[in-house]
């Protein structure tokens, strides 16, 4: 293949962002001389591209026809160049504008919730659920998967913090979780469904001012039957809990560091048994459940993909995932972030400090306690030994 028509070839790729600067790197087919010397043509259009063209920007042309992105973008395989590339702004205004976004939307579905209870019936009979009918109801299964949810929304703050683009991952969590929590409040408001079983409570029919006061003590509670704080009925399509635990498991997977496949692979197996669980204490339906997983993960997954792909920042009939309704607000959102984000340990000095502290704390105690215990051993021992 000839030089001119290898570079007629790489057009294709190089249509994929008018943005971005080419740096073809022509690989010549057939006998290679000795010495290895470039051909002129090469030499002169390699000149001729990389005179202005930045460091970070960088994509090489192969004969295979495949085009690699050195920044990070999907399809790059070179992460170890990648990471010296990925300097991108922190932003603290967005991270902060969704948070209040994430905030206010997790009052409405309190607030809907107080009120959603009100036209809940207590006398009513539960719908016909699969896995009721076969399993029991196990009292101490849903206390479970509320503390393994939060243990997993406690890895997953770590992670987030001990990394150089935490305000970036916090502003994806934010934004995913006001969504889900928004569409949570608009699915209870159209359809209420009975409760799920006799054990669960509803609360009395009370005035607004009550209404606002229960919705503001759930929120303190966090909506956690542990906390005594959730004595509400009508918040079963879909479920929160549901929601919260497959966030953290996705965020721990995706943002966690190659090294720890293993907790990887512990946070997927506490994830499947906390939701197993949720079933098995009868506070949700089936549906709620599977519902919950669906909307959690395709949302998550396709803000992703957006997010890792440049190509898919521009509307067109090529991209149908611009259709979304909070597209526009993404690309605000990521419209400085070019690439996959990479792990790079990083951890502010209020996170490390308080973090090395206790680890530091937690050792000592440890050693303390199997000095002790060791000690304990010995004397027993050697009181066995006195009597004999």
């Amino acid at each position: 293949m000839t030089h001119e028509a290898l570079l007629l070839n790489s057009n294709s790729c190089a249509t994929i962002s008018e943005d971005v600067t080419l740096t073809p790197t022509v690989h010549a087919v057939g006998n290679h001389n000795s010495d290895n010397h470039s051909s002129p043509l090469s030499q002169q259009m390699h000149d001729s591209t990389t005179h202005d063209m930045p460091k970070s920007t960088r994509i090489d042309i192969s004969d295979s026809g495949g085009c690699h992105y050195g920044n990070g973008s999907v399809g790059s395989t070179d992460h170890g160049a990648s990471k010296i590339l990925q300097n991108y702004p922190k932003e603290r205004l967005k991270t902060l504008g969704t948070f209040v976004f994430m905030l206010f939307n997790l009052i409405l579905t309190a607030i809907v919730l107080s009120i959603v209870n009100d036209f809940i019936n207590p006398k009513s009979d539960p719908l016909s659920d699969l896995f009721f009918d076969i399993e029991e109801r196990q009292p101490w299964a849903f206390p479970i998967s509320e503390k393994i949810g939060l243990v997993l929304g406690g890895i997953m703050f770590i992670l987030i913090c001990s990394q150089r683009h935490s305000w970036i991952i916090f502003r994806r969590l934010f934004f995913l979780v006001g969504n889900l929590y928004g569409l949570r409040a608009i699915c209870m408001v159209v359809t209420h469904l009975p409760r799920p079983d006799a054990h669960i409570q509803c609360g009395p029919h009370v005035g607004w001012g009550e209404k606002l006061k229960r919705a503001f003590e759930l929120m303190l509670g966090g909506g956690l039957s542990m906390t005594n704080s959730h004595h509400l009925c009508g918040d079963y399509m879909y479920s929160g809990h549901t929601v919260s635990l497959t966030l953290s498991w996705l965020f721990i997977c995706n943002y966690s560091p190659k090294k720890l496949w293993w907790l990887r692979w512990l946070t997927t197996i506490a994830y499947a048994v906390a939701v197993v669980f949720i079933l098995l204490g009868h506070d949700h339906y089936t549906i709620d459940v599977i519902v919950a997983y669906y909307i959690s993960t395709t949302f998550f997954w396709t803000y992703h993909t957006l997010a890792n792909n440049t190509s898919l920042r521009r509307r067109g009939p090529h991209n149908l995932l611009a259709r979304a309704y909070w597209y526009p607000v993404f690309c605000y959102l990521e419209q400085h972030v070019t690439g996959i984000l990479l792990y790079e340990y990083d951890p502010p000095k209020l996170i490390a400090v308080p973090i090395s502290y206790c680890w530091s704390f937690s050792s000592i105690l440890c050693s303390r306690c199997w000095g002790c215990l060791k000690y304990r051993r010995m004397s027993n021992s050697d009181s066995v030994v006195k009597s004999v």
